[in-house]
């Protein structure tokens, strides 16, 4: 699945299917935003590419701008934050993590990234869910999924309280 998006005349948003020889990068690009999202080593990227349904990056022009990773209900993965959702909902896609470079947030390759997989996923999901850090608190990502229409579902506290997330939901069919 390839997805090529123009923003204007000057700048080309090329969404496409992650290939595995990439992974190194994203690696860094995950690790440099913790702790917005949780560090991870290759072997754990890896497990995580495997078991995915969705995972798109993002180009602006040759640069490497973001990635987005998501997984359908019953899938095998083991997060917390997953299982949760996994047992309170079916039919929907969970996005485990969206990270655009700073360089290039701000610029609504966000939103083009979840209008891909809401079109993706028109015929199967009824909902994107996702978690958001409430502690640490991160307010841009907050803000993000707000103006993009996901509601807060639940709360859950994680790593022996070091954590607090909030659980996001928004519905594909209204």
């Amino acid at each position: 699945m390839q997805f090529l998006l123009s923003k204007s005349n000057s700048e080309n948003y090329h969404i496409y299917e992650t290939a595995r020889s990439e992974l190194p990068k994203l690696l860094d690009i995950n690790n440099a935003a913790v702790p917005a999202v949780n560090f991870l080593d290759l072997y754990q990227l890896e497990d995580l590419y495997a078991k995915s349904r969705y995972f798109f990056s993002v180009s602006v022009k040759t640069e490497l701008a973001g990635f987005v990773v998501a997984l359908r209900d019953n899938s095998s993965y083991r997060s917390v934050n997953y299982r949760w959702f996994n047992t309170r909902y079916s039919r929907f896609l969970y996005i485990d993590r969206i990270i655009i470079v700073p360089q290039f947030q701000h610029c609504g390759i966000g939103h083009l990234l979840y209008n891909c997989l809401t079109q993706a996923e028109q015929n199967y999901s009824e909902m994107l869910l996702c978690e958001v850090n409430l502690r640490p608190k991160n307010t841009p990502s907050l803000r993000f999924h707000e103006k993009y229409g996901f509601q807060q579902v639940g709360a859950q506290t994680t790593e022996d309280g070091a954590k607090e997330v909030a659980m996001l939901g928004y519905r594909i069919h209204n």
